[in-house]
């Protein structure tokens, strides 16, 4: 943010908490989306926390549940004969349908927050 705008809002008698409030923040507002969606899409895909502390199976989370299901299908192909490939395609196709599943609520999450990159991304442009 440039100096000039908050100079310009101090003469105006904007308070610091009214420049925090209607200057910086909304001018940070594609920072904060993109950060917010970095956290939010670490956070969904995090898998290990619940390794560590969740010892019962019935409490596992979806993502958890999906490494274990990823997992077992790769040892089972390594267990399983070459002329079983009739059996092969099921657990692929299981792993595929998990995937996609388990990726749906960042994929709805995002067009809500796409209008604040767009808006980041004009912000730096140069208008003439």
């Amino acid at each position: 943010m440039s100096k000039e705008l908050k100079e310009a809002a101090y003469i105006d008698g904007a308070s610091e908490m009214q420049v925090l409030f209607r200057i910086v923040l909304p001018l940070s507002a594609p920072i904060i989306a993109t950060i917010g969606l970095f956290y939010a899409v670490s956070y969904w895909n995090d898998y290990f926390s619940a390794l560590l502390y969740i010892q019962t199976p019935n409490k596992y989370t979806l993502q958890l549940r999906l490494r274990q299901l990823l997992f077992a299908g790769q040892l089972s192909q390594v267990s399983a004969s070459s002329d079983n490939l009739g059996t092969a395609v099921m657990p692929e196709s299981l792993k595929m349908a998990s995937v996609i599943v388990s990726t749906i609520p960042i994929i709805l999450v995002y067009p809500w927050l796409q209008k604040y990159f767009v808006k980041g991304v004009m912000v730096g442009s140069v208008k003439g």
